[in-house]
């Protein structure tokens, strides 16, 4: 059986991910890098520096994707809002994975704690794929109403 905490086979695939990661980032706009520890690990955030007086966007990727492949859109969105995405924490990426989330409670608690960290009281949530089923829904199939 597959462990169920994601991990990189070994450093050396780490570090090649990494870079390619990197080289994929650069059709970001100016951003900062955050990390924000949650009982599953740390998460990785990337934020655009435009701050606006708008909700702010939030993204998620989808599944086997990074955020890298939201550069073309923040650069349009950024105009009138700060947007930031999340490197999910169970695929490839700059998060940290520690503990399984097996079914979607431990994803939308996971989720919860990453807006808490990032500080969003009221965030827009996009999600591509995968994170188009994290975004909207709690552990009851309900929309998160208190980010919305």
């Amino acid at each position: 059986m597959a462990d169920p905490v994601g991990a990189f086979r070994d450093d050396a695939a780490r570090a090649r991910f990494l870079l390619a990661f990197d080289r994929a980032m650069s059709s970001w706009p100016d951003r900062t890098d955050h990390t924000v520890q949650t009982s599953y690990g740390r998460t990785a955030v990337s934020a655009s520096t435009a701050a606006r007086d708008r909700t702010p966007a939030l993204l998620l990727p989808g599944g086997g994707s990074t955020i890298a492949a939201w550069g073309p859109f923040v650069r349009a969105w950024e105009t009138d809002r700060q947007v930031f995405a999340v490197d999910t924490i169970w695929d490839a990426g700059r998060s940290v994975q520690t503990r399984p989330l097996p079914t979607g409670v431990e994803v939308a608690a996971w989720l919860e704690e990453t807006l808490d960290g990032i500080g969003l009281e009221k965030v827009h949530l996009v999600g591509f794929s995968y994170g188009g089923w994290v975004a909207p829904t709690n552990s009851f199939g309900t929309l998160l109403a208190c980010r919305a």
